[in-house]
């Protein structure tokens, strides 16, 4: 078999030729990821305080949910003030 040759467009040793770096500036930065790509293997996974946290994934709460809780409270804030001024005025009341 015959080997194809290949076109002078499509260099076989060098595909992409950097013109921004000089081959050595390009040897120092691979040299600078491959010590940054160690470390970061190397890095352990953060621990959380809390096991429970790590555990349980968040819920996700619904707005209209949270519109309804927020309702809610301010009816019971607005009952309990109602409640008070009604027990304050049955204390006064004259028995006869």
């Amino acid at each position: 078999m015959e080997r194809i040759p290949v076109p002078a467009r499509f260099p076989a040793v060098r595909p992409f030729r950097n013109r921004s770096f000089t081959d050595l500036q390009m040897r120092e930065i691979a040299r600078e990821n491959n010590i940054l790509a160690r470390k970061l293997v190397a890095l352990k996974p953060k621990k959380y305080n809390n096991a429970y946290q790590q555990m349980v994934p968040r819920k996700i709460i619904a707005p209209s949910l949270t519109t309804r809780k927020k309702q809610q409270q301010q009816i019971d804030f607005e009952n309990n003030i109602l409640k008070g001024k009604l027990m304050a005025i049955g204390r006064r009341k004259p028995l006869f």
